[in-house]
């Protein structure tokens, strides 16, 4: 019998649940190799896990993250940053946007800043940064959007879309608890008052 794996899903074990919903062989292998089913579902999970991280998670949102200046005043953005905003109070009196992989002061119309920034950032992670929730649900996904791109049956896609499904609702358990929400702590207007 062989031994299953219980450690969390790898970007490998992804595709290759991917390529079962097709119902084609597993790979040993993530390296590219053209245009084949594998590789069309290394596009698609990337697509998914892409998706999933422009939304606000436990898992890829960090507030007050300090950015520093650089010998030249520019404040460079992490590359996987997909959203950057100022954050604290002394912070948030500066509006700024990203532009070219740096902060960018839209009040006074330029890159270079006096001081570091406290910023609330978005980050785009890898699959295998993610915690097991997420990557199932990104996994499931993606499955559900590769078998409809390969094989096009809608009645071959209700299996992957009931597992989609629950993985969604795995994904939003995990975050509620994640986030330790409750009624009193997690509603903004309520804080306000306390």
């Amino acid at each position: 019998m062989a031994t299953l794996n219980q450690t969390p899903t790898t970007r490998l074990e992804a595709v290759n649940l991917m390529l079962s919903a097709i119902d084609e062989a597993p790979i040993n292998s993530l390296e590219v190799s053209g245009l084949s089913d594998a590789d069309v579902a290394q596009q698609v999970l990337h697509e998914k896990l892409r998706s999933l991280q422009t939304r606000r998670w436990n898992f890829n949102y960090e507030q007050e993250y300090v950015l520093s200046l650089d010998s030249g005043g520019f404040i460079q953005i992490p590359s996987n940053a997909l959203f950057v905003d100022t954050s604290d109070v002394e912070s948030a009196a500066v509006d700024v946007t990203t532009r070219g992989g740096r902060l960018y002061d839209r009040k006074n119309h330029t890159y270079v800043f006096t001081k570091s920034l406290k910023c609330d950032i978005l980050f785009f992670l890898e699959f295998e940064e993610l915690p097991e929730a997420a990557r199932y649900y990104v996994t499931c996904a993606a499955a559900h959007t590769f078998q409809g791109r390969i094989q096009g049956s809608d009645s071959a896609r209700r299996y992957t879309a009931d597992d989609v499904q629950g993985a969604w609702l795995a994904l939003c358990e995990a975050e509620g608890e994640a986030d330790d929400l409750n009624i009193l702590t997690g509603n903004a207007a309520l804080n306000r008052r306390a």
